[in-house]
């Protein structure tokens, strides 16, 4: 970020400027080396315990949490690290940087500005890990996940207006895994762009055969930032065959403030092929007006933490009031998440949301269902309130059953 922001001279000065830092905050029996990039480490001797070494890694937090004059700008940085004491860890220097760096990436996923100490139940993890990629990654390759899709309708509940593809892999072992566990592991693991481009090809692919339908595609923010994102949307389409105005990507906030000026210009391109684009999870991020202002989008999505919270806080129905009226003047499609109860429904039709999509009306569904809705000159069935142990509250035989999946 540094680099970008003032150039790669800042981002040098910037390393200069925390090896010292760093120089300044250790013994001068200790040892610290720049192993490449932004990754340092360091060598204590005569460590009689973690408590020693953990002294220094609330030392270091410390000092690298102060701001850094670089030129006329003042930049500030954080640090995560990872703990390993020799010889309990490893008698061997290649073992005990590896249990330091396993201890580095505990630190990291814990939300980074922190230090981890390392236990041999992280080498288990980190196989597991590892374990888990390989397998993610002869999924995609063999076409083994499973693309289900979640209805959007009407205002009224009746009308099936699109969809929204969302994956699940079912292991043959493990049953199905959690995408909360899969997608950040494809993420920290390079296979979020395959992985990305395995769902939209399949849901193009099978929007053809739900025709009058949109059908909406989440985009994580590695992806869109990828310098071919834009190609790779125009190459799928084309080859799927599915008219451009029928794909909807679901962007968060995230994904507009990292690079501002690189979104606007793929969302340029985006629009001119006939690509709609929605807002995801508004409400929960940055929310400035400006990126409404800025950017090009054709809707926003209400997140379902605001609706779970409207029937017992003021604060959240002002706020979906506000976002659904602020959508509206400006002229997007306001679609509300996670919707549950006849109460939530009746809040948002007077309100005047355009969508629906939760519980209430459907769970991700395969694609035989949302086929044979289309068929039905896409009437949906009933809806049916989830109850409090998460199942649905009984009711008349439906006559478009939808498969339910976790």
């Amino acid at each position: 970020e540094i680099n970008d922001s003032f150039g790669h001279e800042a981002g040098d000065r910037l390393i200069v400027a925390v090896a010292r830092r760093m120089q300044e905050t250790l013994r001068a029996t200790d040892v610290v080396a720049r192993f490449g990039g932004d990754e340092f480490a360091i060598l204590q001797p005569n460590v009689k315990s973690n408590y020693d070494a953990e002294q220094l890694a609330r030392r270091l937090l410390a000092a690298l949490r102060e701001p850094f004059d670089i030129g006329d700008n003042q930049v500030r940085v954080g640090a995560s690290i990872g703990l390993a004491i020799g010889p309990g860890d490893s008698a061997e220097v290649e073992g005990l940087l590896r249990c330091a760096d396993l201890a580095l990436y505990r630190a990291k996923s814990s939300g980074r500005n922190c230090y981890m100490v390392f236990n041999a139940a992280m080498t288990e993890q980190a196989e597991q890990r590892r374990t888990t990629e390989q397998e993610l990654r002869l999924a995609i390759e063999r076409d083994e996940l499973v693309v289900l899709y979640q209805p959007i309708v009407s205002i009224d509940g009746k009308k099936l207006m699109a969809v929204e593809a969302l994956v699940r892999w079912k292991h043959p072992i493990r049953g199905m895994v959690p995408p909360s566990e899969f997608i950040p592991l494809a993420e920290s693991r390079g296979l979020i762009l395959p992985l990305g481009e395995y769902v939209l090809r399949r849901a193009c692919r099978d929007a053809c055969l739900f025709p009058g339908i949109r059908v909406a595609v989440n985009v994580s923010a590695i992806q869109f930032r990828h310098r071919n994102f834009v190609k790779m949307v125009e190459q799928t389409l084309a080859e799927t065959g599915l008219d451009p105005t029928r794909l909807e990507l679901e962007l968060t906030e995230g994904v507009v403030v990292e690079d501002a000026d690189e979104a606007e210009n793929a969302m340029i391109e985006l629009r001119a092929m006939g690509v709609r684009l929605a807002l995801d999870d508004f409400g929960t991020g940055y929310s400035s007006l400006i990126y409404l202002r800025r950017f090009a989008f054709d809707k926003i999505k209400i997140d379902k933490s605001f609706l779970d919270a409207v029937e017992t806080t003021g604060e959240s129905a002002i706020i979906v009031h506000s976002v659904v009226h602020l959508g509206r003047a400006l002229g997007l499609t306001v679609t509300a998440e996670g919707v549950e109860t006849h109460e939530q429904h009746r809040f948002l039709q007077a309100l005047g949301a355009h969508e629906l999509q939760g519980f209430l009306f459907s769970r991700p569904a395969p694609l035989e269902d949302i086929i044979r809705i289309c068929e039905n000159d896409r009437q949906m069935p009933p809806p049916r309130p989830v109850l409090a142990d998460g199942t649905q509250e009984p009711g008349a035989p439906i006559q478009l059953p939808l498969a339910g999946a976790a």
